[in-house]
């Protein structure tokens, strides 16, 4: 399995709006928007559509990533899941999906 910083850059490049609180949703515009998770989860195959809220255990299975903690890159006394950390830092940090896969990649995921 490639990377989660490259599935989360290629499912930047298929659906190049970000959206936040969710991994997918329609924005007002019409098109579709991915948080960091949803866009590497439909790179990797995932169907968001079909479960647009899959479990923590469901995305680790499906990225093919061990569930592990991570030190905050914004608060370093704090650490927490890989995947709540990535959603603190795209829906309260409004982090770009693409600033998050620099940090992923970063930290060698």
């Amino acid at each position: 399995m490639e990377s989660l910083s490259t599935l989360i850059r290629r499912g930047v490049e298929k659906r190049p709006f970000q959206i936040f609180g969710r991994r997918i949703g329609l924005l007002s515009n019409g098109d579709t928007g991915t948080d960091a998770i949803g866009a590497a989860l439909e790179s990797a195959g995932y169907d968001l559509a079909a479960d647009p809220d899959p479990s923590h255990q469901n995305i680790y299975q499906v990225l093919e990533i061990e569930p592990m903690r991570v030190k905050s890159p914004v608060q370093s006394e704090r650490k927490q899941d890989l995947i709540d950390e990535i959603d603190d830092l795209g829906d309260v940090h409004r982090w770009s999906r693409e600033a998050i896969a620099n940090w992923l990649e970063w930290i060698d995921l």
